[in-house]
């Protein structure tokens, strides 16, 4: 997959690649996907089942959610739950937005825009972590 040599170390070869170790990118895998079954509205069908898993830890038949949730403290009612926005296909949103080409061409639509409220983000997704900046504008 990388291409090196068998005999690399294999700490030394996920640095390289970017990569996370194996436990460390497990347990962010794990721990994202309980966030997720705990974000969940009311309306889902799996609402119920997490929120009685983290309740109480049970002494045995302990599922993955009872697992997860102690393991990790997550209380899915300290999360803010998910309500997705529904659209038609024919909705516009009534913001405009732009990415110029190169540094250059945004420094000239820059002199050229007169909007009286103006956003500005410089997003980048680097080892799978997002990070963005943000700049409000207003007259």
């Amino acid at each position: 997959m990388t291409g090196a040599l068998r005999t690399t170390a294999t700490d030394v070869l996920e640095a390289h690649a970017n990569l996370l170790p194996i436990p460390l990118l497990l347990q962010s895998i794990c721990h994202r996907s309980i966030i997720r079954l705990a974000a969940h509205p009311a309306t889902h069908p799996l609402y119920q089942y997490v929120r009685r898993a983290a309740k109480r830890l049970v002494a045995s038949h302990r599922s993955s959610l009872h697992k997860l949730t102690h393991r990790l403290g997550i209380i899915p009612d300290d999360i803010e739950a998910l309500n997705p926005s529904r659209r038609p296909p024919t909705f516009r949103h009534p913001c405009k937005s732009h990415i110029a080409p190169n540094k250059e061409a945004a420094i000239e639509e820059h002199a050229l825009l007169n909007d009286a409220t103006q956003i500005y983000c410089d997003a980048s997704v680097n080892y799978q972590i997002p990070s963005q900046t943000l700049a409000l504008f207003t007259e």
